[in-house]
């Protein structure tokens, strides 16, 4: 139970991390943002229905949403060191999570 919440735990920090990256990467190119709105639009609409979410087969025609997320994932790769913020948490006491590693506080 403890090794699958440490599992979900990284999962869920990668992947908001990737996110606030890829936010932030938009944020200082309008013109890819610009672009991948008008694809994202082209393929699924200018009104988004939360009911019907995207197929598997508009994401496949998402290339240049498939390019922008490779290149934040390799520019800016979550879980190093020059994530922002860190990824750096420490439990207090000290847990033993099994076969995997003890986490000291002091």
């Amino acid at each position: 139970m403890v090794f699958d919440y440490v599992l979900t735990l990284c999962r869920h920090e990668t992947t908001s991390t990737a996110l606030v990256w890829a936010l932030w990467e938009l944020s200082q190119h309008p013109e890819i943002q610009s672009r991948l709105r008008k694809e994202i639009h082209s393929i699924l609409g200018t009104e988004f229905d939360p009911s019907k979410p995207p197929t598997n087969d508009q994401i496949d025609q998402m290339k240049y949403l498939n390019n922008v997320v490779r290149e934040v994932l390799r520019v800016d790769p979550p879980g190093t060191l020059s994530s922002v913020p860190p990824l750096i948490r420490a439990p207090n006491p000290p847990c033993i999570f099994p076969c995997i590693f003890v986490w000291y506080c002091g």
